[in-house]
């Protein structure tokens, strides 16, 4: 008989190896007490116990939506006993945390956080788009219009609005509330003139960055400083300069844009980050044949490019790959840490 309690609890202990692997030990220790405790009779313990889907961090993911609710209740001062557990506080014994937990998941509103899947929008990962960007821009010299697949709150499309040390590289906008400086290795991408003259992005449900800010806070992990303080940022850069976000299907709308017409003399770089994994398979059919396709008539004076921030089944770390067209060129650039936090750059230039 299928157990779904016991899916769940393999699933935190799943999403705790992957905190403790990706430096994040309190999230990990979040994820352990989840796997191993009993859940305390409530609304939260009943749909875990009963969880109808796949809840591993590939399907429905619901450590993260877990993880989100405690972290968002801890931002908002509503789980006292959890907040001491958590930073700028030391880490904490297990029972002490295990109790505040248990605490938290009979208070109000948590169970709302098992709704809906989480949502984040890794700005770390701009150092390697920003860096394949350059490389784009380098081999085709043009105003370039960002179409961003699985776009979430559009802040990766203001990437050009940012700062980066990218191997020595001084780019970006140096007065930028955020400037981010990966760690690298290997040389640094192409220096090349950025001119942005259009942001577009998908998701199924974006989100806003002025009225959602919270929310993609929350699924930071609450001991990563680094990577709340980037978003932080980051959320000012889109305040100031807000970017529409479509709601559709990334393969509908793929469709759509690739039908419009490119001005002469303009580039298009289609491209998303640990998203494209998370498309059914007909529609990452669907977005790579349109792309091909546009790709076959693509000219010197009106290309297209499709950068991918993606790990694939047969590769331990996430992969940074450029196609060009015309050409068809498909080029490995770098490999990632996953929020973009090292870079191993391993493409030259690509040719003129």
């Amino acid at each position: 008989m299928h157990d779904s309690a016991a899916d769940v609890r393999a699933a935190f202990a799943e999403q705790a190896g992957w905190c403790r692997a990706l430096g994040s030990p309190l999230t990990a220790a979040v994820c352990d007490l989840l796997a191993e405790r009993e859940w305390p009779e409530g609304e939260v313990a009943r749909r875990l116990i009963s969880w109808p889907g796949d809840p591993r961090p590939s399907g429905d993911a619901v450590p993260l939506r877990m993880c989100g609710g405690l972290h968002a209740g801890v931002r908002a001062g509503t789980l006292s006993a959890l907040a001491a557990c958590y930073p700028p506080n030391a880490m904490p014994e297990t029972e002490r945390l295990g109790a505040a937990i248990d605490e938290a998941m009979v208070s109000p509103g948590l169970a709302e956080w098992l709704d809906r899947p989480p949502q984040t929008n890794e700005v770390g990962r701009s150092n390697a788009l920003f860096a394949g960007v350059l490389a784009f821009a380098w081999r085709f010299p043009l105003p370039v219009a960002l179409f961003e697949l699985g776009a979430s709150a559009g802040l990766n499309l203001g990437m050009d609005r940012f700062g980066f040390d990218l191997g020595g590289l001084q780019t970006g906008d140096p007065s930028s509330p955020l400037q981010l400086k990966p760690e690298w290795t290997g040389p640094p991408p192409p220096e090349a003139k950025i001119e942005v003259i259009g942001r577009h992005g998908v998701d199924l449900t974006p989100l806003d960055p002025l009225s959602d800010g919270d929310r993609l806070l929350a699924f930071v992990w609450a001991d990563q400083a680094q990577r709340i303080a980037q978003l932080e940022a980051a959320l000012k850069v889109a305040e100031a300069q807000p970017v529409t976000i479509d709601t559709d299907d990334a393969a509908s709308w793929i469709e759509v844009k690739l039908a419009e017409a490119q001005p002469e003399g303009t580039s298009r770089l289609f491209y998303h980050s640990i998203a494209f994994q998370y498309f059914p398979p007909a529609s990452q059919q669907r977005v790579a044949s349109a792309i091909e396709r546009a790709g076959e008539r693509a000219t010197e004076r009106a290309p297209i490019g499709w950068l991918r921030f993606e790990r694939t089944p047969d590769e331990q770390d996430p992969t940074l790959r450029l196609k060009c067209w015309p050409g068809g060129e498909d080029q490995l650039l770098a490999t990632c840490h996953p929020h973009g936090a090292c870079i191993n750059w391993l493409g030259d230039a690509p040719a003129r």
